[in-house]
């Protein structure tokens, strides 16, 4: 089932810093609350937090800051791109000005990025997303490095955000869309028993939404929350 607990979720292994050249993007029923207004102020206080991290059995993942930046933009490539809404930025000034935007709503708990690493020797892996979290269905998202493709990373970011996100906010689901030709991205959604719900046409391909039901207690994720 799953575990909380309190402990340090470092990047890098114990006794060890960082690499050279270190540097740092599903409840059938919501719980009976007195009022909406309540349900989500209590929703977006339970995600507030500068040290909340997730831990599963092999990755790391906490909450963006600037020192991610030089890897995370390394790692967005036209490749990588390809299925996703946004080109690679042609700068890391260019950016810059997009995670700079992040940090607010990473602060305040509304929408989170998470910087996805390897326990074992923490490497970059990617970033994780759980966008809207004041929204009945929050969204969830994901991308893995071209180099690190293969290994199951990304299937187990998501499971370890749906999970640990399910405990902290009382909504019904989450939305995860996937872009339509993305064979790889909707296997990951399907293999964690997600629903196609929704199909919308976007600018670069159509965009299939799959639904997560709030992960419900007692499920097994071998997932550890820290904070």
């Amino acid at each position: 089932m799953n575990i909380l607990r309190i402990a340090a979720c470092s990047p890098f292994p114990p006794g060890r810093g960082p690499p050279v050249g270190h540097a740092n993007l599903f409840a059938l029923s919501c719980i009976h609350l007195p009022s909406d207004a309540v349900f989500r102020a209590q929703a977006m206080q339970n995600m507030t937090s500068d040290h909340w991290s997730i831990e599963s059995p092999r990755l790391c993942l906490r909450p963006f800051t600037s020192g991610d930046a030089d890897e995370a933009f390394a790692g967005i490539t036209p490749g990588l791109t390809r299925y996703m809404a946004f080109e690679p930025p042609p700068s890391k000034e260019a950016f810059a000005a997009v995670w700079q935007a992040w940090l607010p709503a990473i602060a305040d708990g509304s929408d989170i990025t998470f910087v996805i690493r390897r326990r074992e020797d923490g490497v970059f892996l990617g970033l994780a997303g759980l966008h809207r979290t004041g929204d009945a269905e929050p969204e969830l998202g994901i991308w893995i490095a071209e180099a690190m493709h293969g290994h199951g990373y990304g299937r187990e970011a998501v499971a370890a955000v749906w999970s640990a996100a399910s405990q902290r906010l009382s909504c019904a689901a989450f939305r995860y869309p996937v872009a339509e030709q993305n064979r790889s991205s909707r296997s990951l959604a399907e293999s964690l028993g997600g629903q196609p719900a929704a199909r919308e046409q976007g600018v670069k391909y159509t965009t299939i939404i799959y639904r997560f039901p709030a992960a419900m207690h007692g499920v097994a994720t071998e997932v550890a929350e820290s904070r």
